[in-house]
C-alpha cells in the first residue's frame, strides 16, 4: 500500500507509492488506474507549489488529466503534460 506523508506547509497528506504496484495495477485496471495516479500525483505537486506559494508545480491536476487522455488524440498535448509532469512542473509553459 502507499505510505502517506505529510505535505509540510500543507494540510494535505500525499502518498509515496510503490512504482511496480501502479504498473500492475494500470495492467490489471486496463489503464483506468494510471489515470487515477496521473491526477493524485499532479493534485500533490500541486499543493506542494501551494505550499510554497508558487505555481510552478501546477495548479490544476484535472487539466493535466484532459491532456494526457483527451489530448493524446492530437498526440501533442499529452506529450507536454507528460513532460512537464516529469519535470516537476504540471503546467505547460506558453
Amino acid at each position: 500500500m502507499a505510505d502517506p506523508v505529510q505535505i509540510q506547509g500543507s494540510s494535505y497528506v500525499g502518498k509515496i507509492r510503490n512504482p511496480l504496484g501502479v504498473i500492475g495495477l494500470g495492467i490489471i485496471t486496463l489503464g483506468i488506474y494510471g489515470i487515477f495516479w496521473y491526477y493524485y500525483t499532479n493534485k500533490e505537486l500541486a499543493e506542494t507549489g501551494k505550499a510554497r506559494g508558487s505555481t510552478e508545480c501546477g495548479d490544476s491536476p484535472g487539466t493535466s488529466v484532459v491532456a494526457i487522455t483527451l489530448g493524446a488524440f492530437v498526440i501533442v498535448p499529452a506529450f507536454v503534460s507528460a513532460y512537464n509532469s516529469a519535470s516537476g512542473s504540471a503546467r505547460p509553459s506558453a
